[in-house]
């Protein structure tokens, strides 16, 4: 009976410290973004801005979206980019 519970006190242990990590790493690989940018190309499911520095950035959108967008309007974006996404995901746009 002692061997059974020292078990599950190890794999509690190692649960709750995988469950730690992980809401640890999500939390603080996630970088927010917002400036004004100037749309360059519109496709189904992502945008390509240009900012006033001249970076060039391609956004993830959703599809519905693509058609309100418009080619070489300037707008003021907010998107985040999570460490395991290979794109920033728009949150916001306005004109």
């Amino acid at each position: 009976m002692y061997n059974w519970m020292k078990k599950w006190r190890w794999l509690m242990t190692l649960a709750v410290t995988i469950i730690v990590y992980s809401v640890i790493v999500g939390a603080s690989s996630t970088t927010y973004t917002g400036e004004v940018a100037t749309v360059s190309d519109v496709n189904a499911n992502t945008i390509i801005v240009k900012n006033l520095s001249g970076r060039v950035t391609t956004v993830s959108i959703p599809t519905v979206m693509s058609k309100l967008i418009q080619v070489n309007n300037e707008y003021y974006m907010e998107y985040e980019k999570r460490r395991w996404q290979k794109r920033p995901k728009l949150v916001s746009i306005e004109p």
